[in-house]
């Protein structure tokens, strides 16, 4: 796994990072993230303060146990739960691999550090996007290996 690991973790997660995704900013009411989900068939929606910082993930699961009281259950900000994992965009492939191992979801969030004043929310990756990047890069190195051998 030597070479797998140093190619692995001079890969970024970058090329990987999808922006289409259901963003909110943390006052939109939460009848409206409903809606947005409903609309598109998605499961997961991002909220974002003003600033463009991630404030945290609402998951529709999460919607569907609170629909009786959806009207009056106010904004985003509310509901938004920060995601244990969380990306930067310099997180490479073998170091995203490491830290998904008890991940259960299906996105994780990336974002970008910035001087002092927090992060900016950048998008997400989809685990099976890192998990096919890893694989690809695997069987590159071995298929190198093989055509020198």
């Amino acid at each position: 796994m030597g070479r797998d690991k140093v190619i692995l973790s001079q890969s970024s997660i970058a090329p990987y990072i999808s922006k289409d995704i259901r963003l909110y900013e943390s006052n939109t009411l939460v009848q409206s993230v409903w809606d947005g989900l409903k609309q598109t068939g998605e499961t997961e929606a991002y909220v974002i303060d003003t600033s463009g910082e991630y404030i945290g993930t609402i998951k529709l699961p999460y919607l569907v146990s609170i629909y009786e009281n959806l009207i009056e259950s106010g904004t985003a900000l509310k509901h938004a739960k920060k995601e244990q994992l969380i990306f930067n965009v310099d997180t490479t492939i073998w170091e995203a691999m490491e830290s998904m191992t008890n991940f259960v979801g299906e996105s994780i969030p990336v974002v970008m550090e910035r001087d002092t004043t927090g992060s900016q929310f950048v998008g997400v990756v989809y685990e099976t996007d890192i998990i096919k990047a890893y694989l690809e890069t695997v069987q590159s190195v071995r298929s190198e290996e093989h055509a020198a051998g």
